[in-house]
């Protein structure tokens, strides 16, 4: 059983190197111009893996505590019990997580026009597509 996770988790993080380095740009901007509350975080990720603490930080100040979400989230069924939460406690961190996603999401916007996030509405797919349907 372990080793079926363990594959299935080298296979999905193996996947997702890929599409990152490759070919990733993100849905919600590539379809409509509009960044996603976590834009800069892959940015954020390549800048901590070549140790320029930084720029991963200007990027997206919540890559850290997204990224161990994120590895809790895969990986909690082969931790020992002592490390897991409970299902109140893991929502609660959850909920929070989001909360503050959102909140950096709206004060980059609001308060930074020139920074990681901006919105450009006539780059987005779906955007593009109507004004050719206009003519």
């Amino acid at each position: 059983m372990k080793r079926k996770v363990i594959v299935r988790h080298i296979v999905i993080i193996s996947g997702l190197l890929v599409l990152l380095l490759f070919v990733w740009r993100c849905p919600l901007e590539y379809l409509f111009g509009i960044p996603c509350p976590c834009c800069g975080m892959t940015r954020a990720f390549k800048s901590m893996a070549s140790l320029d603490f930084r720029a991963s930080f200007s990027y997206h100040p919540l890559f850290l505590p997204t990224g161990f979400a994120i590895w809790y989230i895969l990986h909690k069924d082969v931790l020992p019990d002592r490390f897991r939460m409970g299902k109140k406690t893991a929502r609660a961190l959850g909920g929070l997580l989001l909360l503050l996603l959102l909140a950096v999401y709206v004060y980059r916007i609001a308060f930074q026009p020139d920074g990681i996030i901006k919105i450009d509405l006539d780059d987005g797919l779906i955007f593009k597509i109507m004004r050719e349907i206009r003519g």
